[in-house]
């Protein structure tokens, strides 16, 4: 998408010198039907958009956001948390690292995330294996909220019984102590 913009940006001015400068009548009648055609798909874009059954996308909840904040504070910065890879998880918003971003942006950068992601799928579910895989992938926390319960319906929970670092209304966040270098 940058690609097309600065390359519409970069003919803006040769489209300027071709097509509207053209002097006389049929200038007139050139530059009228440039501008339609420059502008028409934009029109149809915003007509479509304003229907009111487009909502947008929520990003955060200050409810949810604030109480995260306060909990991850007093955590070491450069530990990972597992957790539900989504754009807007409220870890991400708190400058907090996780195993996986977003499937859709590490997509769009032509990163291979697919074994990664299988791999935290099957440690959120609750395989047996799941304390080696959090081991592998340097998880200290785990979190489990709102988010995690939809994407991973079914999965045992067998961290429940760790220490809780912080919990509320938006979940908890759980110690699986630390990584086995740092023993």
């Amino acid at each position: 998408m940058k690609i097309m913009i600065w390359a519409y940006l970069g003919i803006l001015p040769f489209l300027h010198e071709m097509l509207l400068e053209i002097p006389g009548v049929g200038g007139i009648a050139v530059r009228g039907v440039a501008c339609i055609l420059l502008f028409f798909s934009g029109f149809i874009s915003l007509l479509g958009g304003l229907d009111g059954s487009h909502t947008g996308y929520e990003i955060a909840r200050r409810s949810e956001l604030d109480p995260i904040l306060m909990a991850v504070r007093l955590l070491p910065p450069d530990s990972t948390f597992a957790g539900w890879p989504t754009y807007n998880h409220p870890l991400l918003l708190s400058g907090c690292k996780m195993v996986e971003g977003y499937a859709g942006h590490l997509f769009s950068h032509g990163i291979d995330y697919q074994a990664r992601d299988e791999e935290l799928t099957t440690m959120m579910m609750g395989d047996p294996r799941w304390r080696s895989i959090a081991e592998k992938l340097k998880v200290r926390y785990l979190f489990w909220g709102s988010r995690e319960a939809a994407a991973y319906v079914g999965s045992t929970q067998p961290w429940r019984g760790l220490p809780v670092v912080a919990a509320g209304a938006w979940g908890a966040i759980y110690d699986l102590g630390p990584p086995p270098s740092a023993r």
